[in-house]
């Protein structure tokens, strides 16, 4: 690479110094403010032994549903929940907020000793039936335009036609549009994950159609229409795809499951879709299970603290045996989180079925549920609860700044130039690179040894082959002998 002398600017001195002095107060106040959040990992180690399909928090309290069960933590062991059914088919998929009520979906004829067919509320005093529920199993909830979305394997709901999704208003049951589904006879379909992203609910499963439109396993609902997703997914050797996870993450959606390619681009078990393009994230992960030899798909993913987490297999595409069930992705590398997941039932553990994001703001946590025994090294029962205590501004894990004590663009959003300005603690060998959303090296600006002191250098916008990029969010990251600091950057067009 051609090293770039940085290049100190008078004119902004002044703009430096009164930029610190904000970095400073905004710690200051961050220091406050974390007084409240305790980092690290707890654990739930009182084994019930049954795997954890769904995770959240309630009012509070830690619920968890799974096969032939519904717990919740209440002083410091697991209450079980009435819920009931045949014992070889019953489980708990997924829980949603919606009302003010605990929302639970699965396969599960009762719950209080009523007839609620896979579907009911919970008050945290007792449970409610949704109409008379659906005829089958659901495994996605949601809340879209102030209505419970229910996602799964029915052909009912409420007694109305509604294949595989359908609505709760509060009183009824409604279908959207005539619902997802696999044109062919006898296929399997499923909705297996829903998220809401600018206005529409985006749908992933098991299925080649929705509505009137063919897609390819994912698709979008605007409110009276079912709509493509940059043609979708799907696999190298045309075998079945499948998606089992989607989440909001940077200005975009993140799907994972079992994939090859999304809209043509590869990218392995798991990508992201900007609006209007399919990207990779890293090298995704390993789609072979060490046991089985047969493919095996990503299982769940959430956006935390503006770091993305995912449940899947990484024994290849991150080094280090703590990532082999659970990792993250800071926007340029996976890594592992902390000593990991392990453990779990053979062949099909350690596993991270669920990923939900509990509270808000600097005290926010992580929920983690699946197939597992230990977290970080301490025993527990197939949940785990983990906290990160800084503001969501994207530093990844075990990266403290420390010989970089700032990293800032100004103007931000910018067209077609920005100015990063970086402060060194000490005199060393810095690297200042740009990568877009996807991981990609774009350019190198700085490589080379730098005095102690503050520093700017001029983006135009171009990748190292002059050429200008396109607009969208892109990652500034200062490396300084260990320590990564990291910037973000809008480039509108």
């Amino acid at each position: 690479m051609v090293a770039s002398k940085s290049i100190d600017l008078p004119s902004s001195r002044r703009f430096i110094r009164n930029s610190l002095l904000v970095v400073l107060l905004a710690l200051f106040a961050q220091e406050l403010r974390s007084e409240d959040c305790v980092p690290g990992w707890e654990t739930y180690p009182v084994f019930q032994t049954n795997v954890a399909y769904a995770v959240c928090e309630y009012n509070g309290i830690v619920y968890r549903g799974g096969w032939f069960s519904l717990f919740r933590w209440i002083d410091d062991d697991w209450e079980i929940l009435d819920i009931g059914g045949d014992a070889g088919t019953l489980f708990v998929a997924d829980f949603a907020t919606w009302d003010g009520l605990l929302a639970l979906g699965g396969h599960f004829p009762t719950a209080g000793g009523m007839t609620v067919n896979s579907v009911a509320t919970w008050d945290g005093n007792q449970f409610a039936a949704l109409g008379s529920g659906v005829d089958g199993e659901l495994r996605a909830l949601t809340v879209y335009d102030g209505d419970l979305i229910a996602g799964g394997a029915f052909d009912h709901a409420g007694g109305i036609p509604a294949h595989n999704i359908a609505r709760w208003d509060g009183s009824a049951w409604h279908p959207l549009g005539s619902g997802v589904y696999d044109a062919v006879p006898g296929g399997i379909d499923w909705v297996w994950d829903m998220v809401v992203w600018q206005g529409d609910l985006y749908v992933v499963g098991d299925f080649t159609h929705a509505g009137d439109s063919e897609v390819s396993y994912v698709a979008r609902w605007d409110g009276s229409t079912w709509s493509d997703v940059g043609g979708g997914v799907s696999m190298i050797d045309g075998t079945p795809t499948g998606l089992r996870g989607v989440d909001a993450h940077d200005d975009g959606l993140v799907i994972v499951g079992a994939l090859d390619f999304a809209g043509g681009v590869e990218a392995i078990n798991i990508a992201r879709w900007d609006g209007e393009n399919w990207f990779p994230v890293g090298s995704g992960s390993d789609p072979y299970d060490d046991f089985l030899g047969e493919r095996q798909a990503a299982l769940s993913v959430a956006s935390y603290k503006g770091l993305l987490y995912v449940g899947a297999d990484f024994s290849e595409a991150v080094d280090d045996d703590a990532a082999k069930a659970f990792a993250v992705w800071d926007g340029v590398v996976w890594a592992p989180v902390d000593q990991g997941i392990e453990g779990g039932g053979w062949p099909f553990g350690p596993a991270v079925r669920d990923l939900e994001v509990a509270g808000e703001g600097i005290t926010a946590s992580l929920l983690i549920g699946g197939d597992f025994s230990e977290a970080d090294g301490l025993e527990t029962d197939n949940v785990a609860r983990y906290t990160y205590c800084e503001d969501p501004t994207g530093v990844p894990h075990g990266d403290v700044p420390g010989a970089a004590a700032s990293l800032m663009n100004y103007p931000n959003p910018f067209n077609p130039r920005t100015t990063i300005v970086f402060e060194m603690v000490k005199t060393e060998a810095a690297r200042l690179q740009i990568f877009d959303m996807g991981g990609r090296l774009i350019t190198t600006l700085v490589e080379a040894i730098v005095p102690a002191g503050s520093h700017s250098v001029t983006w135009n916008g171009r990748d190292s082959s002059g050429r200008d990029v396109p607009g969208g969010v892109y990652l500034s990251r200062l490396e300084t002998g260990s320590q990564l600091t990291y910037g973000r950057m809008t480039l509108v067009k």
